[in-house]
């Protein structure tokens, strides 16, 4: 047996999950969400210079909640990282490696000595077949060599081993896209506290990733500003009755049906350009979203899903984050089941 923590530290909380691997399946153990500043509550931890004092404020964490395997794999934002799916010549070694290398120079705004780069071939290279321009899809991964060193060091401070660290998309794609029944072309819409991220994944391999400067922290700000309460009085009213029409004489409708209609607009933007790129196809040929998976703490919000069919044609779902892992030996499990959203990222880390 061998156990394992996800953590996703966002902007507003701190998500994170114990698995043990056990006969062969995922076993959760425990599990935590709380706001950052309940621990963070000067500077947010992405803010942080102080790598020690951060490592002190995460192993409190991980002490106040009981986590205790040694190996944390953990989830950089999106916003931190560059990724892409690129056409290539059909490459192989160090060939390839060096095109990669090429490629990024020319497409990722930093110098790639101060990158960590990955790329993951998506098209099988099959020698047999190599044709005169001939191409294969690669996607290309990179990330700031200061900001996963930084946050290594952060986690040997706190005491524990860091097991790996990758984009929320990569590990959100992990938890939700998984066995024959996902092989439909998906968009995962992550509905964070200060952005909005898509996610498309095309026969259960990432592809895309794209996020706006809109989230749920928008939409608290005009409840507050509208009906001159406070943050954490609009924070309950979203939550609490998100968009039924007959609250507070439906005013409560007015205010937050303008940020649906900003994120339907831009569901739709995110499908139009999936459509228009060949790179985008399936092995079926299909580039076109089939389905879409609402994921993030904004995906709780009551009814805002029964307002997105106005913006697509696609199935539609909440995300269920325990898809792959059995949760039967926590308590509440029926809230923890209600509040899955909130752990896709952490809990596709601790899969890694």
């Amino acid at each position: 047996m061998s156990s394992v923590i996800g953590l996703d530290i966002g902007t507003s909380h701190i998500k994170a999950v114990e698995l043990e691997k056990k006969d062969g399946e995922s076993v959760l153990t425990r599990y935590a969400v709380v706001p950052q500043k309940k621990f963070f509550s000067d500077v947010g931890f992405w803010e942080m210079d102080d790598v020690g004092a951060a490592g002190k404020i995460l192993k409190d964490f991980l002490h106040d909640y009981k986590f205790t395997a040694e190996k944390i794999v953990a989830v950089i934002p999106e916003s931190l990282t560059f990724s892409r799916v690129m056409l290539m010549p059909v490459l192989d070694g160090k060939e390839l490696t060096e095109a990669v290398n090429t490629e990024a120079k020319q497409n990722v705004p930093y110098p790639t000595e101060d990158l960590y780069l990955k790329y993951e071939v998506l098209s099988p290279i099959n020698p047999k077949h190599h044709t005169k321009g001939k191409k294969i899809k690669v996607l290309i991964v990179a990330v700031r060599k200061k900001n996963v060193d930084r946050y290594l060091k952060i986690i040997e401070a706190s005491g524990k081993i860091p097991a790996g660290i990758e984009p929320s998309s990569i590990s959100t794609v992990r938890s939700l896209i998984n066995g024959p029944a996902f092989d439909l072309p998906t968009l995962i819409v992550n509905l964070g506290y200060q952005n909005t991220e898509f996610y498309y994944a095309v026969d259960r391999k990432f592809l895309y990733a794209r996020s706006i400067g809109f989230g749920v922290s928008s939409v608290i700000k005009a409840i507050s500003a509208n009906l001159n309460v406070s943050h954490i009085k609009a924070t309950q009213y979203l939550y609490a009755y998100g968009l039924k029409r007959n609250v507070l004489d439906g005013n409560l409708f007015e205010i937050i049906k303008p940020g649906v209609n900003v994120l339907g607009s831009e569901i739709e933007k995110s499908e139009r350009y999936i459509r228009s790129r060949d790179i985008f196809n399936s092995k079926d040929g299909i580039s076109q979203v089939k389905r879409m998976i609402f994921t993030g703490g904004g995906a709780l919000i009551p009814e805002l899903i029964g307002f997105i069919p106005e913006f697509t044609d696609d199935e539609i779902s909440l995300a269920n984050s325990w898809e792959s892992v059995n949760i039967k030996k926590v308590a509440n499990v029926s809230d923890l089941d209600r509040a899955s959203p909130l752990f896709s990222s952490a809990v596709g880390a601790a899969l890694k």
